[in-house]
């Protein structure tokens, strides 16, 4: 699964500036999202040591 997906392969091309800006809105937050789940998820690791399983 690809994070970095472009958003013109699954939105229509013809979109009114409302749309865009909430599609902005919502990549940006899926970035943050799985930005801080990667953080917390490297201290997890961190912390239990070198096996991670």
């Amino acid at each position: 699964m690809s994070i970095e997906a472009p958003a013109s392969q699954s939105v229509r091309p013809r979109l009114n500036r409302r749309s865009l800006e909430a599609i902005r809105v919502l990549e940006a937050c899926g970035r943050f999202t799985l930005a801080r789940f990667g953080e917390r998820e490297r201290d997890m690791l961190k912390a239990r040591g070198r096996n991670p399983l």
